[in-house]
């Protein structure tokens, strides 16, 4: 087992160029953190992809403890690649990812571009959908309040038009920025088109997913 995790690699990554000039600093971690996301691809057994604010937090937690349970792990484990694997090696690996903005987008390009790798492409690959709109309004949130300056940096630098988190508003996010709604409908349409072409996938919506664990966990009648 590597002696870093994927997460603390990142860490490395970003403190190691934060002091670079602003273009250095901007495509070297582009290009390294692209591998990292190369490499937990090919290192996970399952692929999940979602545009942010899809339920992807939720789900994993959802993942995360279902292993807890299984294994007796405490709940702090949390999933995001190989956290769990490396607590114990029979829980499999994950690659969790928007495959879509910045160095992540890289994970596109192994399932379905220059790049393409057919042991990625085998592996169960699960996207994750909800209502776009619903995503935008909490993407403007999670975007201009939530995502960490090096990574709002690295996919502003991909943006025509970056985005001013301090003068935007919401509806401007979500009806005219690059990173609005008509952004979040090609973003669900490319990858459902990638998915359709994979052989071992499965398409699930949040809203049904959340629909499911109420009626599961709703007490049963006996009249």
């Amino acid at each position: 087992m590597p002696i870093f995790s994927d997460r603390m690699k990142r860490r490395v990554i970003l403190r190691s160029t934060a002091l670079l000039p602003t273009s250095v600093r901007l495509s070297t971690r582009y290009r390294l953190l692209a591998n990292l996301e190369r490499g937990k691809a090919r290192r996970g057994n399952s692929i999940i992809i979602g545009h942010p604010k899809s339920g992807n937090t939720w789900l994993r937690t959802m993942i995360a403890r279902a292993y807890q349970i299984k294994y007796s792990l405490p709940p702090t484990v949390a999933l995001k690649t190989d956290e769990l694997h490396r607590v114990n090696p029979e829980i499999p690996r994950f690659c969790v990812s928007n495959g879509y903005y910045s160095y992540e987008s890289a994970l596109a390009e192994l399932l379905d571009g220059d790049r393409f790798d057919a042991a990625v492409a085998s592996k169960p690959v699960v996207l994750l959908l909800r209502h776009p709109a619903d995503i935008a309004v909490s993407w403007y949130i999670q975007f201009t309040k939530r995502v960490s300056p090096a990574k709002r940096e690295l996919i502003n630098a991909t943006l025509e038009h970056p985005v001013d988190i301090d003068r935007i508003s919401r509806w401007d996010f979500v009806m005219n920025s690059e990173l609005g709604l008509a952004n979040i409908i090609d973003f669900l349409n490319q990858w459902e088109r990638i998915v359709r072409g994979l052989d071992n996938t499965m398409i699930v919506r949040y809203e049904e997913l959340r629909l499911s664990l109420i009626h599961i966990s709703e007490p049963t009648r006996l009249d």
